[in-house]
This record gives structure tokens, sequence and C-alpha cells, in this order.
């Protein structure tokens, strides 16, 4: 592992923590139905959501090589 492997995973895990955040708030507080169907709502934060938690597995494993 070098430094800035891990600094670029640290980054990414502050992005993570920010699109997490914002897909919560979408999810739950923009919603105005049942709160147990919101599973489909937020389509732009889920997808936000989904790329940044693919680039942390990539970054992590790249971290892991030498």
């Amino acid at each position: 592992m070098d430094k800035e492997k891990v600094d670029t995973v640290v980054k990414i895990c502050d992005e993570l923590k920010k699109r997490a955040a914002a897909w919560e708030y979408a999810a739950y507080h923009d919603w105005k139905g049942n709160p147990q169907d919101y599973a489909g709502w937020a389509p732009k934060e889920t997808g936000a959501l989904r790329r940044i938690s693919m680039e942390l597995t990539r970054a992590l494993a790249d971290m892991r090589r030498k």
C-alpha cells in the first residue's frame, strides 16, 4: 500500500458519505406516500450511490495490490 492509494480510498469514502446522505434525504424526507413503498424512489440518487460504491470497490482492490 502506498499513501496515494490510501488517500484515494479516503476521498472516495467521503464522497460516498455525501451521496448516501443525499439518497437518504431524497428517499425518506421527500417521499409523500407510504414509508414502506419508498424502495424505488430517488432513482438519480440511487444511481449515484451505486456508481460511487463501484468506484470504492475498485479503489480498495487497487490499494491491496502491490
